[in-house]
Parts: structure tokens; sequence; C-alpha cells
């Protein structure tokens, strides 16, 4: 399936949220998606200026896999589409809104979903050059990221500046606040995002001399954030 997702291509109007998308197939290999997510941020009625388009970003989806692992989002009907049997044949397919809290990082939860690495969400998390990739080498499987997890915060502490490691931390926030509202509940997921967590927390004090100080949690953890969050992304 994922194969596929990364195969489409599709073009849209601008500042125009279609109701349904025309993609173009570049791999036959497995099911098309069901569906298109349109996703757009949260409105900010107090800060946003109401003349400003919302930036949009469209994501192509399988309705299963988001059934499978979005428990606040509500089950969609689906009819796939008809299977192409050759390369560059075109399908069309229901574009379906999603507002939440950082668009930026729902790429990165679409494929981990898909593809299950813990490795490559560390990596898309926390770029680093090609010499110390080697750190991320060692974060996969996870059981093994609290060993490395100091090794990484030094790494990341010598490549980005105080204001890049910031907008690493925002990111693993994002991402928290996506997983929360999306209500995913995947141990091995979790566990990444808090060790990233602690990793990023750890980078900054090591960047700004603080290496002591105490690391503390982006957030409510799961179980009380999944309590206390309704959906309000899906119309």
């Amino acid at each position: 399936m994922w194969q596929v997702l990364t195969g489409l291509s599709f073009e849209l109007p601008p500042n125009e949220i279609p109701e349904t998308v025309e993609l173009t197939v570049n791999d036959v290999s497995g099911e098309m998606p069901t569906h298109a997510r349109a996703v757009w941020p949260r409105s900010d009625k107090d800060k946003r200026d109401a003349s400003a388009p919302t930036p949009v970003r469209i994501y192509p989806v399988h309705g299963c896999i988001v059934a499978a692992n979005a428990a606040h989002l509500p089950a969609l009907p689906s009819t796939p589409p008809t299977q192409p049997c050759t390369v560059g044949s075109k399908i069309t397919v229901p574009v379906v809104p999603l507002v939440l809290p950082s668009p930026e990082t729902f790429p990165l939860i679409r494929d981990y979903l898909y593809t299950k690495r813990t490795d490559r969400l560390i990596s898309s998390l926390f770029p680093l050059p090609s010499q110390t990739q080697s750190v991320h080498s060692l974060a996969s499987p996870s059981e093994q990221l609290p060993a490395t997890s100091s090794a990484l915060s030094r790494a990341l502490a010598t490549t980005f500046t105080i204001q890049g490691l910031f907008e690493r931390a925002r990111s693993v926030h994002g991402l928290w606040g996506n997983i929360v509202a999306l209500g995913i509940a995947d141990d091995e997921l979790w566990r990444v995002l808090e060790t990233a967590w602690d990793v990023i927390v750890n980078a900054i004090a090591i960047s700004t001399g603080q290496p002591q100080t105490p690391i503390t949690s982006p957030a409510p953890s799961r179980r009380s954030s999944a309590a206390s969050t309704t959906s309000t992304m899906s119309t």
C-alpha cells in the first residue's frame, strides 16, 4: 500500500479544496487509496488574519489504515476505485477534511502508520548530516533508544543552533498533538515520541550549557489526554 501511495501524483487548484481529486497511478502493485485527506490547522480567530488563505495539504490514504489506527476519526463509507492495470492510469477519490494541531507533522504519522519504521520517524524528527547518521542506526528497534538518547542529544546540540533545536522541539510537540487528536494508541509510537522529547530537551540543555536540566513531559500522559480529547477534526 505504501509503495502505491509514494508513486501517486496529482495537481490541485490553488487555495481551493475540491470534493474529489484525480490521482495519476505510477505503481499498480497494490491496493489503491480510498480517500484523500485535506489537512489544515485548527483556526485561531484571535491570532489569524481572516483574509489570509488557510494552508491546506492533500494526502491520499487507505480507509482501512486510518480506521485501524485513528480511534477518534469516524468510519468513512468507502467504495474502492477500480484497480488500474497500467502505469499512468488515473483514479478519482473523494477528499475528506481533517483539522489537526500540526498539519506539517501529519506526513510523519502517515509514514509510520504504513511502514511502522521507528528509525524513519526518528530520522525525520531529527535530520542530521551523513557523518552522524550512525546515531540513527542505533535508534531501531526502539528498545535501544534509551541507551543512545544521550549520544543523539549531543549530536543535535552540536549540529543545530538553539533556534533550530526549538524548531525540532515544536515538531515533536506537534506530533504529540496530532497523535492525541487522532486517538492513536500504538505503544511503539508512544515510546518513540516520549524518547524523542527527552532527546530534544537534553539537546537544548546541552546547547545552553545546562546539561543537568530536568526533563519534563511535553504534555499530559497518553491516558489522560485520550480521555479528555474529543474529535473536532472531520466532517
